[in-house]
């Protein structure tokens, strides 16, 4: 390799690093010599940021494995800084999401860069940690739901987390301590930090070095600060209540004085937004701030925006304010429902480019409501605060400034196309500019703005004045080629069936008709059949309002009666007619799904919500061919690839609104049975409906006075091979600790009433049941986990792993309950127990019990207490004298 050539030979570089050091001193200098010329060749190309061939090849080989192995092994005073240069040149390329795949795989990097920190050369530890920073950094995006870092047990491994942590405690060098801080923070992304020592000194520090003059560490520590605030503890800790108020506080001192006494109170309201981005960057629907607090802030910030210098008003302001729009939960009625957009449109004049897209995402974060909802012709709710200061039209001229960048401008095109959800866009020259751009931005290759595009697209078709341009330049072709091909996301594809659905609902008899001849109707029945539930559920609606936009029509208007009916009580509504004719649908419908799917979604919502609300089932639903039979014909009948969660929501109404003896009814092959092949959509929502429905109603036992009766319907289920369903979702990976997993184990332990449970679930069931009493606050679990144990003690084949672990102190929680019910089943509970158990069992149950608890509960009972459970507390008080 030639000293001028400008190509590299990656092989011949992996064999120089791998020659031995032996020999003379000076052999070996010559050696080193030679590795560190290559290094330094290898450095400058990769540092060429524009030569992808040269990246790709240097990844893809054993360059770092060598350079890892030259860490790990050899005499630290003979690897010098071009060797831990060249690697973080390496793992600093800009296809990031590779480095775990092909650099991390072919050998684990890190004992070599923990044994660096005990090397004299400073500058060589801090290129170790940049290098560590750049490979956790490298697989984050990987890390899905609350899972640990993917290098977190490399780290434990090799002891790596406390060599790190007692470099940082040691060293006295800052750009070291702010580095390994750094890293040690980014280990725990989305996790609390467990070992108290390192949380109380890490991320304080982490706090400290936000506004860094060194620019590594200032977008490092925030950036790290961000990921540990995924985790909810965290949030808390960077940021409590009280420092809360010392913000707002900050906030809110007007900024007056001297010039150095201004400039402290600048960097004090810097500081502070820096701390709430962190804090909410990287979270949504967050709790952090309580709407009191949050609407203070708010305040605060929008009137700095309103009457400060604009070139006193610096970014991280802006960004703080854009960071709590983006993650505010709230929704229709949200706290920004009178917010003045005076200050936020001033912004659009700032010098500072960041500052002017702050303002432009937070008007879009502010128009843009959570839930995505759009449908009916809901108008904005912000649209005359928006109009009222101009903010429209300022908008738009900014969008039309030649000077406006690309992405500046899809940011207001959305603004401007939320902002006008359910409107005609009057102005001629905006609603075509606007539109086109819009239309121009679907096929864009970025996912976010595509998606982006199709959603407002959508709302700004729930007008038929927008149609004609929506629909001009062949538009239906393309969004047809996007079908054919699917080369969108789902959620862009949910929002373009939207969209073609609104064009039907909404626009004239002659745009309905060309819409209608255009569509590609056979792939939208195979939408249909797709995997994902937001792709049926757009595809149902459109299918129904191409074929049967009569009926839809109908069923919007019932909906619209029904809501003014449940709103204002003096309105008389034949509810049993509008039951017999959502029954018709199912009956009709449940054979055509793919034609009539949409309608007999609508018609479901619509049963639903009179269900619910007025919390009344006729009996006459349950006879042949009524409501509640005709809807488990079609659950029958439905594939389970079409159902959605949509489809099964009203088995939360059945449940809510059932007495004891229809949930008796209930408990029938004929509307247990038909649930059960759904659970293969593989669709949470729709397996935490069905397991719901399936707990409130296999609960209900006909008690016929016979000691240890067992479940009459676990014998079905097991014929149906319903129960061994059951087992599995209660095992599978991808429920485990969720409410799914929960209401499956009580419904299982429940159905294994008076008989033992099989060895190889038994214990995970009961741990399960016992962990809800200990760590749940909802009723239903704490109530029915009571009742599934009860029943499970009827046999003492169960009592082993019952009593097993702290099983005193969980009986206790039963019995001690809040909930009146929680504490009758954990009576029944330790009855059973003692009536069936063993000597062991009887010690254990003696030890969970106070008697003066218990002695109080029918000595002294609370007015609202139920009969049993005195009566209940009195027999277990005489037991518990039989054995003292």
């Amino acid at each position: 390799m030639s000293e001028d050539s400008n190509i590299i030979n990656i092989q011949e570089i992996t064999n120089i690093l791998k020659l031995p050091l032996i020999g003379t001193e000076e052999e070996i200098n010559i050696t080193i010599q030679k590795q560190e010329n290559v290094c330094h060749r290898f450095i400058n190309k990769l540092k060429d940021k524009t030569d992808d061939l040269t990246q790709t090849k240097v990844i893809t080989s054993d360059v770092a494995s060598e350079l890892s192995n030259i860490f790990e092994t050899r005499d630290l005073n003979h690897i010098t800084l071009p060797f831990i240069e060249a690697f973080l040149n390496i793992s600093n390329s800009q296809d990031t999401e590779n480095i775990q795949s092909l650099i991390y795989t072919k050998k684990n990097p890190y004992p070599g860069f923990i044994r660096l920190l005990q090397h004299q050369d400073e500058e060589v530890v801090l290129s170790s940690f940049k290098s560590i920073e750049n490979m956790l950094e490298g697989c984050i995006n990987k890390i899905e739901g609350s899972q640990i870092h993917p290098h977190y047990q490399q780290f434990v491994d090799c002891n790596g987390i406390q060599k790190l942590f007692s470099f940082f405690q040691q060293t006295s060098n800052k750009k070291l301590k702010d580095a390994v801080s750094i890293c040690i923070g980014k280990l725990f992304i989305e996790q609390e930090i467990p070992n108290k020592d390192i949380r109380a000194e890490i991320m304080p520090y982490l706090k400290s070095i936000l506004t860094d003059e060194d620019e590594w560490t200032c977008i490092h520590s925030r950036r790290t600060l961000s990921f540990l605030a995924m985790n909810r503890n965290n949030r808390f800790e960077i940021i409590n209540e009280d420092q809360l108020e010392i913000i707002l506080q900050d906030l809110e001192q007007p900024l007056e004085g001297s010039d150095e006494e201004r400039k402290f109170i600048q960097q004090k309201q810097i500081y502070d937004c820096i701390i709430l981005s962190s804090a909410l960057e990287m979270v949504k629907n967050d709790d952090l701030i309580d709407q009191t607090a949050e609407i203070k802030i708010v305040k605060a910030l929008l009137h700095i925006f309103e009457t400060r210098d604009l070139n006193a008003i610096q970014q991280e302001l802006s960004q703080a304010f854009e960071n709590i729009t983006r993650s505010s939960d709230d929704d229709e009625e949200n706290i920004y429902f009178e917010i003045p957009f005076k200050g936020l449109i001033r912004l659009l004049d700032h010098s500072d480019k960041k500052v002017v897209d702050n303002s432009i995402n937070s008007i879009f974060n502010i128009l843009n409501p959570k839930t995505n909802s759009t449908s009916d012709q809901t108008h904005n709710q912000h649209f005359n605060a928006l109009s009222k200061c101009q903010g429209i039209e300022r908008l738009f001229d900014l969008f039309r400034k030649e000077e406006t960048n690309q992405n500046s401008k899809m940011g207001l095109s959305f603004c401007i196309g939320i902002a006008f959800r359910g409107r005609m866009i009057e102005n001629p020259a905006m609603r075509v500019e606007i539109i086109n751009y819009i239309k121009d931005l679907i096929n864009n290759s970025d996912i976010s703005t595509s998606r982006n595009a199709k959603f407002v697209l959508s709302y700004i078709s729930l007008n038929a004045g927008n149609h004609d341009d929506i629909l001009k330049n062949n538009f239906l072709a393309n969004v047809n080629t996007i079908f054919s091909l699917r080369n969108t996301d789902s959620q862009g594809l949910f929002d373009l069936l939207n969209m073609l659905r609104y064009i039907i609902e909404f626009g004239t008899d002659q745009t309905q008709k060309y819409v209608k001849e255009s569509l590609p109707m056979e792939i939208i029945r195979q939408f249909t059949h797709d995997n994902d539930s937001q792709v049926k559920k757009g595809a149902f609606h459109l299918m129904s309002w191409v074929l049967n936009a009569k009926e839809m029509i109908q069923l919007q208007k019932l909906k619209e009666i029904i809501n003014q009916g449940l709103e204002q009580v003096d309105i008389e509504i034949a509810y049993d007619e509008i039951m017999n004719e959502i029954t018709n649908i199912l009956q009709n419908g449940m054979n055509y799904i793919d034609e009539q799917g949409g309608l007999i979604l609508v018609a479901l919502g619509i049963a639903g919500k009179i269900i619910q609300e007025i919390r009344y089932i006729d009996q006459d639903q349950f006879k042949q061919d009524g409501f509640i039979d005709s809807l488990f014909k079609f659950y029958t009948q439905i594939p389970h690839e079409q159902i959605i969660c949509e489809f099964t929501d009203i088995l939360t109404s059945l449940i809510i609104s059932s007495t004891k003896d229809q949930k008796l009814i209930l408990k029938q092959e004929k509307y247990i049975v038909p649930l059960v092949h759904l659970f293969d959509s593989n669709i949470a929502e729709v397996a935490l409906h069905i397991i719901r429905f399936l707990t409130f109603i296999l609960l209900q036992i006909n008690e016929n006075g016979e000691i240890q009766q067992e479940d009459e319907f676990r014998s079905v289920l097991e014929r149906k091979n319903a129960l061994h369903k059951l087992e599995q979702i209660f095992s599978a990976d991808n429920f485990k600790g969720d409410d799914i997993q929960k209401y499956s184990a009580i419904v299982i332990a429940s159905l294994y009433k008076a008989i033992k449970m099989p060895d190889e679930f038994r214990l995970a069931v009961i741990n399960c049941l016992n962990d809800l009493v200990k760590y749940s606050y909802f009723q239903d679990f704490i109530e029915f986990s009571a009742l599934a144990l009860s029943r499970l003690a009827e046999c003492e084949e169960n009592h082993s792993d019952i009593i097993s672990g702290d099983f005193p102190s969980t009986l206790r929680l039963y019995i001690e309950s809040d909930y009146y019910s929680a504490t009758d089943n954990g009576l029944s509970f330790a009855l059973n127990l003692l009536r069936f158990g063993s000597e062991e069992t009887v010690l254990k149950v003696k030890e969970g019990i106070s008697l003066d608890y218990i002695r109080d509960l029918y000595l002294n009972p609370d007015e609202d207490q139920p009969e049993t459970t005195a009566f209940s507390a009195k027999l277990l008080d005489a037991w518990m004298l039989t054995i003292s």
